[in-house]
């Protein structure tokens, strides 16, 4: 999840909602990804 924020913050976005309901978890067989969503856009 910090790799996450860190990709955005070296892009210079910021997420203004940080909490485990923002966060998006797959998990595969072959690989687990985590992605972060609502924006507010």
């Amino acid at each position: 999840m910090i790799e996450r924020l860190e990709t955005l913050h070296t892009h210079y976005l910021i997420h203004r909602d940080i909490k485990p309901d923002n966060f998006m978890i797959n998990i595969s067989d072959r690989t687990n990804k985590i992605y972060l969503i609502d924006f507010g856009f």
